[in-house]
């Protein structure tokens, strides 16, 4: 699969030799690039995920104080319930 994606994007990629100087490309750069798009694509275990969240969650909730108004936090409510 990570192989169809690579090729892709070197295919896709091809047309856009009139717009770069390939020879100044840094092949460090890209293979750390390849690297950390391998990581952010993985399969996260369950219990990874849940204590991310759960980091997300604090920092969101201690950015800024919760707002004292009922309307508004119903507002909120429905909007994060039709994104989830």
């Amino acid at each position: 699969m990570k192989f169809l994606f690579l090729l892709s994007a070197l295919v896709l990629a091809t047309p856009a030799q009139a717009q770069f100087d390939f020879r100044k490309l840094d092949i460090n750069r890209l293979v750390d690039t390849v690297k950390n798009v391998g990581k952010a694509t993985r399969e996260m275990p369950q219990d990874e995920e849940i204590a991310l969240g759960d980091d997300v969650a604090a920092r969101l909730l201690g950015a800024a104080p919760l707002a004292d108004d009922a309307r508004l936090q119903r507002y909120v409510n429905n909007v994060g319930r039709w994104l989830a």
